[in-house]
């Protein structure tokens, strides 16, 4: 994401040399990025808790059975 974010700007400080136009269109351009990546960062938490909560369910299952084993 940093990476991503300095990308930008760095492409916005080269395009603004070129001329002004350009520049307003790829700060456009990254505020639409940015609105997008706001618009998915509820999903991508979503299935990363649910992938959490079912790796908690996988680990309290396994642990009777190796108590059990035991």
């Amino acid at each position: 994401m940093l990476q991503v974010l300095q990308f930008i700007i760095y492409m916005a400080l080269y395009s603004f040399s070129l001329n002004r136009l350009a520049f307003f269109s790829s700060v456009v351009f990254f505020f639409i990025l940015l609105s997008l990546k706001i618009k998915t960062r509820p999903q991508l938490l979503r299935i990363f808790t649910e992938g959490e909560r079912e790796e908690r369910e996988s680990a309290s299952h396994s642990s009777p059975l190796c108590k059990a084993q035991n």
